[in-house]
């Protein structure tokens, strides 16, 4: 702003302290507001979307950093899809403005399609130590079709935990073993309580767009199909089994996008919960609570899991201090936080996973059981409109267990047609 040197010294001394107060002002501004001269980072995740998550990291995690380094770092929430979409841009030329991207596992490989990130292997004197776990590996499917070099490294993994209120143990058929249940004996130990209770207290997420594709892919999984199957003859068998304990099931699930409140309320006494939930659910009580693997079927014990990975762009505006966030954030102590913070997510780096000895931490035990033992899955990088495959699923779901009420083979076909309608030709 410029001054006119014939105005008197009192509008001069206005003017000045004015400035300082929107200076200050603005360097007190909230999250997400970019303050002038300072150097910044912008971390777009998917990860921490909840307030309460992320109020979190912000305070715990980025603030420690932030003051070390005399950096702010920007922490913005994102739907990875449109993330890209506004970074690829409809004629290539597009730009989200971000620095440092935390991803989910199945978007990855197209994110280094966009030819944007740095290769971190030149650096990796920095993480010098550390062991990570690629639960990639262990997918069948999978194939590794990336360059070499080394542009995103995991941060955070989750899988689905079965979650039981103490009050359904009174009515747990004798011999039967919490953490290695069978889906059939889940089923029956179901069907007594709701016999017992008048109504089904087995709840899940199956509101619109909610995760019963995640947790019905994983009983499918444990039966031998595949993930998104509905129609193979190992998915028939587990729709057999979904059947046979359908009065089990919450009369309310369909307004469930979130088990935390029911489970904790005792609205619904089992459920089937990602790890996460599963630890804010055993938090709130550890007393009320047990968790365990999820149930085992003929061919294991199935499950969708997920892995998030960090990587930053090559054109980040302050790169040195980008490439410093990332160490940060996978130090064992600092990644061990993260991880527990949330909930009960699982630490991907072996030295941070060591650091549980000390801590009773079941949601990351069992989870981390269910990633080294189970029978894994995680969302395909080949489909498009992933939100309606969920719909087709969910759709399916309450056709045959209630409405149906059998396994409409015919139905499930078609169904199934549709879901690979949605796969991208190679």
């Amino acid at each position: 702003m410029l001054i006119d040197k014939k105005e008197g010294l009192s509008a001069l001394l206005s003017t000045f302290l004015l400035t300082i107060l929107l200076t200050l002002a603005s360097c007190e501004a909230g999250d997400g507001q970019k303050v002038e001269g300072r150097k910044e980072i912008v971390l777009a995740s998917r990860l921490w979307s909840t307030p309460r998550e992320r109020q979190i990291i912000i305070d715990s995690v980025l603030g420690p950093f932030e003051k070390e380094n005399g950096v702010r770092v920007h922490l913005q929430t994102v739907d990875e899809e449109e993330l890209l979409s506004a970074t690829i841009g409809e004629d290539g030329e597009g730009d989200a403005g971000f620095d440092v991207l935390i991803s989910y596992i199945s978007m990855v490989e197209r994110w280094r399609g966009t030819e944007l990130f740095l290769d971190l292997e030149p650096r990796q004197k920095l993480w010098e130590g550390r062991s990570f776990m690629d639960i990639r590996s262990t997918v069948k499917r999978y194939r590794r079709e990336e360059a070499e070099g080394t542009y995103f490294l995991p941060l955070a993994m989750d899988s689905y935990l079965l979650c039981v209120n103490k009050k359904a143990l009174p009515y747990l058929p004798k011999g039967y073993d919490i953490d290695d249940l069978t889906w059939s004996e889940l089923g029956h130990w179901l069907k007594v309580i709701a016999a017992a209770r008048g109504e089904g207290k087995f709840g899940f997420s199956a509101a619109t767009q909610s995760m019963l594709i995640y947790q019905l892919g994983g009983i499918i999984l444990s039966y031998g199909g595949g993930f998104p199957d509905i129609s193979s003859p190992a998915a028939l068998d587990a729709w057999e089994a979904l059947l046979s304990f359908r009065d089990g099931i919450s009369p309310r699930i369909s307004d469930y996008e979130s088990m935390v409140a029911p489970m904790v309320e005792g609205k619904e006494w089992i459920s089937l919960v990602h790890n996460a939930r599963a630890g804010a659910i055993y938090q709130s009580n550890p007393e009320q609570f047990i968790l365990s693997p999820p149930p085992k079927g003929p061919a294991g014990r199935g499950a969708i899991v997920g892995m998030s990975l960090v990587g930053v762009r090559k054109d980040a505006q302050n790169i040195d201090l980008a490439v410093a966030l990332v160490e940060y954030m996978t130090q064992p102590a600092i990644n061990l936080h993260i991880n527990l913070g949330i909930g009960g997510f699982v630490p991907p780096i072996r030295e941070a996973f060591d650091l549980l000895e000390a801590q009773k931490q079941p949601a990351i035990e069992h989870s981390m059981r269910v990633l080294s033992e189970g029978v894994l899955d995680y969302i395909p990088p080949d489909f498009s409109e992933w939100a309606t495959v969920k719909l087709i699923v969910e759709r399916a779901f309450f056709k045959i267990l209630f409405e149906d009420g059998y396994v409409n083979k015919e139905y499930l076909g078609e169904a199934q047609k549709k879901i690979e309608d949605f796969r991208k030709k190679r």
